[in-house]
């Protein structure tokens, strides 16, 4: 069973501080790096909860917050059914194919 969780990915701080949200999928010790279009600075991160909170840095307003967090429960309930599908068929599968249905219009690093 693969893992999926929301990260930010604190390896690619942008020049004005805020870093990339992603998706890391892994799955038989294969680590899949799914981007978000969104990049917010660190304390607007809860780590715990996995979404984003309002802060006086924000560059979004507690409105847009709330629906961005929609949107990334959406994304995640995407991605962890289509790890159930693939678990499904009882065939192997790799990390690439979880994410093979929004590949054409996202994009992801492997590390």
């Amino acid at each position: 069973m693969a893992s999926i969780k929301l990260l930010l990915n604190k390896q690619r701080m942008l020049n004005d501080g805020r870093f990339p949200l992603v998706f890391q999928i892994i799955h038989q010790r294969r680590k899949l790096l799914y981007y978000t279009k969104y990049r917010v600075f660190q304390q607007q991160f809860n780590n715990e909860l996995r979404e984003i909170e309002y802060c006086e840095s924000s560059a979004y307003s507690v409105k847009e917050i709330a629906e961005i967090n929609r949107e990334l429960r959406r994304e995640y309930k995407k991605l962890k059914n289509r790890v159930l599908e693939l678990e499904k068929a009882n065939e192997p599968y790799s990390v690439e194919d979880i994410v093979e249905s929004n590949k054409k219009d996202s994009r992801h690093s492997y590390n």
